[in-house]
């Protein structure tokens, strides 16, 4: 059963506005993943550190949606009491005029995985599927639910699918399992999104561990619900457009161009 927790977990308060900037292309080489200096998040303005990659969806036209696969990996803390760290995409909206009547001045909905000490469960930290949303005149809302053991180290497929002018359809899809999966409903919000993002989130100011993990099919869907692969590497590690504090870290794996399957994108705290 889906139960909403309410706390503010959000793509931060104060989330630099997206302007068209020029593009970074990444080549397809791994990285080495060490261990790094501990960080800071609770000294940024929104609590939260954020390392995502951001595209735009079609110029002046309604992004109807987005779709990626992701790998669930065990995300861990030692010694954690307010840490948080979360791996997921967001479909979001922060030039319409329904962003008024949006906490923070941001309309968006959100779905991935998330390691805390209070969304999953508020005695411990535990590891969950989610999907929340900040609607125009509704406010800020998240869901949960249990991650099952079996799902680790396979990929787990998060949508986010426009249904009609105030609804939204959001699912998570465990790709190697049959348990785990869950869906949602954002009803009423009447966001009007040109960009999908995902990446991962951290907050608190050390302790920590996400190992390395990819995005693969990224997608993103028009009004009509037709689904296209990512076919560039959007910006990320830039000024005006992405969130890169290091931690957490990115790379483009495999860069999105005209003939794969939306690039493997990949995050990582240490």
């Amino acid at each position: 059963m889906q139960q909403a927790f309410p706390i503010r977990f959000a793509l931060g308060i104060s989330l630099v506005v997206l302007l068209v900037a020029q593009v970074f292309l990444y080549t397809g080489t791994a990285v080495a993943h060490g261990s790094h200096a501990a960080y800071s998040c609770g000294n940024e303005s929104s609590g939260h550190c954020y390392g995502t990659n951001d595209w735009f969806g079609p110029s002046g036209s309604y992004l109807g949606g987005g779709r990626t696969d992701i790998v669930v990996v065990t995300d861990s803390c030692s010694g954690c009491s307010s840490s948080l760290v979360s791996t997921e995409m967001w479909v979001y909206d922060n030039t319409s005029g329904e962003t008024q009547y949006c906490l923070s001045g941001e309309c968006w909905i959100e779905t991935g995985f998330v390691a805390n000490t209070s969304i999953c469960n508020p005695n411990g930290w535990t590891e969950c599927y989610f999907w929340a949303d900040n609607r125009a005149n509704g406010g800020f809302h998240v869901w949960a639910l249990t991650l099952p053991s079996d799902n680790y180290g396979h990929h787990t497929r998060f949508k986010i699918k426009n249904l009609d002018n105030s609804d939204w359809y959001i699912s998570v899809n465990p790709l190697a399992s049959s348990d785990g999966g869950f869906t949602g409903y954002s009803t009423s919000n009447t966001m009007y999104p040109q960009d999908e993002q995902m990446g991962q989130e951290l907050g608190g100011t050390g302790g920590v561990t996400a190992p390395s993990t990819d995005f693969t099919n990224n997608e993103w869907a028009d009004n009509l619900d037709n689904y296209y692969y990512q076919t560039n590497a959007g910006c990320s590690h830039t000024p005006n457009h992405c969130f890169a504090y290091d931690p957490p870290y990115t790379n483009w794996y495999s860069t999105p161009n005209c003939c794969n399957n939306g690039g493997d994108f990949q995050v990582w705290t240490s």
